[in-house]
């Protein structure tokens, strides 16, 4: 997992209209993105059931705590609305592998940061 990770105006915007699950299901996707292809699930595969886990949620009630999961349904539904806004696109029919179309300006952006924040160490 990158040490950050670094949103478009762009991805922002698609993003204002989504559901909870889906934005936390995207963000969860570009941290798993290949940063060179921006293209998720060739080097570390994803399947709804890892989806599924990694979208639980632990709220502490008491001395113990409610354990929230989602349904394979609300997985694929939330995936289908990333899909309508344009913020992933399927490649293909075997597998979950996704391209995150709007990643690209992002990873730009977040490889000038590196290289200034690189540069102003070195300077000091």
């Amino acid at each position: 997992m990158p040490p950050f990770i670094v949103l478009t105006d762009q991805e922002l915007t698609a993003m204002f209209d989504l559901s909870h699950l889906a934005c936390r299901l995207y963000i969860i996707l570009r941290a798993s993105m290949d940063t060179s292809t921006c293209i998720v699930g060739v080097t570390n595969k994803i399947s709804l059931h890892s989806l599924m886990a990694d979208t639980e949620v632990n709220i502490p009630r008491g001395h113990g705590c409610q354990i929230i999961k989602q349904t394979l349904k609300q997985i694929r539904i939330a995936l289908d609305s990333l899909m309508r806004n344009s913020l992933i696109v399927k490649q293909g029919d075997v597998g979950m592998i996704f391209i995150l179309p709007m990643a690209f300006e992002a990873e730009d952006k977040a490889k000038k940061i590196r290289i200034n924040a690189i540069e102003s160490k070195n300077i000091v």
